[in-house]
């Protein structure tokens, strides 16, 4: 990898003529010589150019079909939803942390199982991370290796069993808080942390940063800066 083509062509002979003379066999079917700016390497297409990478779409065609599958069954393996959450994790790479972020519930839903052939209904939790893969997997396949997100907002909020609060520090400090609907109350603690998140963003007009995809990793990092004070 070099800044220009004619640099780049230099440094690949150099490279072939040193394996060649350390007496290297060179599989001359998987190598290639001439400098491209896009490549398909270990399932991902690195595309330098544009500076972004992306899962391949057959790889994310064979994902979407999974998903599809467990998605329609009303009772599913420990085997096979562990077979789904490893084929989203292993998106890190472009995705990031939200790959397993978006797939914590089916995580504790695979180590709380008995065995890997034990067949139990998924729950609503863990049907709700599928189908959010299953629906934004195509539309957020992209990420800039060279562009790092500045984040103008930081938001403290905390989460009970019935309110939730948080202190959103920017030029005008604000404070917010409000009751849970009954409905929310039967969540999780951790999906009442993200209503809290969500719903002190709201209220202070907040924007997402570039697209749904940065608004939404903003919300769960700052999941992480809680500081009790409800």
């Amino acid at each position: 990898m070099d800044s220009t083509l004619e640099k780049t062509q230099r440094a690949s002979h150099l490279v072939y003529g040193d394996l060649v003379a350390s007496g290297f066999v060179i599989n001359q079917e998987k190598s290639i010589w001439c400098p491209v700016q896009s490549i398909v390497w270990l399932g991902i297409v690195w595309n330098f150019e544009h500076g972004t990478i992306a899962i391949t779409d057959a790889r994310i065609g064979k994902i979407e079909e999974r998903l599809s599958l467990i998605l329609q069954k009303k009772l599913v393996s420990t085997r096979e939803l562990a077979s789904v959450t490893g084929s989203v994790i292993s998106l890190s790479p472009v995705f990031g942390n939200l790959s397993r972020i978006m797939s914590r519930h089916c995580q504790i839903s695979i180590a709380a199982s008995p065995g890997w052939d034990f067949v139990s209904e998924l729950d609503s939790y863990c049907v709700a991370e599928l189908q959010f893969w299953l629906s934004s997997i195509k539309k957020y396949n992209s990420r800039n290796c060279f562009q790092s997100l500045s984040h103008n907002q930081i938001v403290y909020s905390d989460a009970n069993g019935f309110d939730c609060g948080a202190i959103i520090l920017n030029n005008n400090t604000q404070i917010c808080h409000g009751p849970f609907t009954q409905e929310e109350r039967a969540f999780s603690s951790t999906h009442r942390e993200r209503i809290a998140m969500e719903y002190s963003l709201k209220v202070s007009c907040v924007k997402p940063l570039g697209s749904p995809r940065a608004g939404f990793i903003v919300i769960l990092k700052c999941k992480y800066l809680v500081s009790g004070f409800i």
